[in-house]
């Protein structure tokens, strides 16, 4: 997914200034006032912050801006790029799966698009820092079922019955009870050479995610995606019935 970064041009403009003094006055560069930092004792974390996004293999550019409109310029330009990328692979013939992800993981990146600028002028404090884990929780309930469907190789059923059911969870109920309980599926047991395996099957396309293990080891990649659900699984719990349900909604493929 990519990661579009902004910086306001008064900020990129010191830290300019932080980057020469840092090389030609180690002693001092610490102590300079910055004026387009709020808070000064924050300013050389913000530059290093900035420093190691320009250090990363990938997602290592970053746009600089005076306005709102600014960000909102630059982040058409880049989402044409992003539609322009999908419709050309339509037309080479990618299959249903690989267009359905492409499609699931713009529709996240508008998600947060849209929560981080109406926050880009917010100060980082404690309020800003529990809207971020909102806005993880609710993308980590997105990926939930975006996980599940791509796993299982099915489409969300439209009715209301089912979306319905979708979204009630049971107290204390895990992910996997979960999904047998939603999705279609059943339990089942599956013996290999070396171990005994907890498994949920798809009953109409066979698919299977594995959960727990009876005896012997889950591998490194079994362990991750456990893991990973387990962590969407508790963004989706967070979320109140009527998000969940926008979520669902906006899943179905017409």
């Amino acid at each position: 997914m990519p990661i579009f970064t902004f910086v306001k041009r008064e900020v990129h403009d010191d830290h300019r200034v932080y980057i020469r003094n840092k090389k030609t006055n180690p002693s001092l560069y610490n102590k300079l006032d910055y004026p387009s930092i709020d808070k000064q004792k924050n300013a050389i974390k913000i530059f290093n912050f900035i420093d190691e996004i320009r250090k990363e293999n990938i997602n290592n550019a970053y746009f600089t801006f005076e306005f709102t409109r600014n960000i909102k310029e630059v982040l058409k330009k880049q989402f044409a790029g992003l539609f322009y990328d999908f419709l050309w692979k339509r037309q080479n013939n990618i299959d249903k799966d690989n267009t359905q992800k492409l499609l699931s993981n713009l529709t996240l990146i508008g998600k947060k698009t849209e929560e981080i600028i109406e926050n880009i002028y917010r100060k980082v404090d404690n309020e800003a820092n529990e809207k971020l884990k909102i806005i993880e929780r609710e993308l980590n309930g997105r990926m939930f079922w975006h996980k599940i469907l791509t796993i299982f190789n099915v489409s969300l059923p439209e009715t209301e019955d089912r979306i319905k059911l979708m979204t009630k969870i049971e107290p204390n109920e895990k992910w996997f009870e979960f999904i047998e309980r939603t999705s279609n599926s059943k339990f089942i047991k599956v013996e290999e050479k070396d171990r005994i395996l907890k498994v949920i099957k798809h009953l109409h396309t066979h698919k299977t995610i594995v959960y727990d293990v009876y005896s012997g080891e889950l591998t490194h990649k079994e362990k991750d995606l456990i893991n990973k659900l387990n962590k969407c699984f508790a963004g989706y719990e967070y979320l109140s019935i009527e998000k969940r349900k926008e979520i669902l909604e906006d899943l179905i493929i017409y």
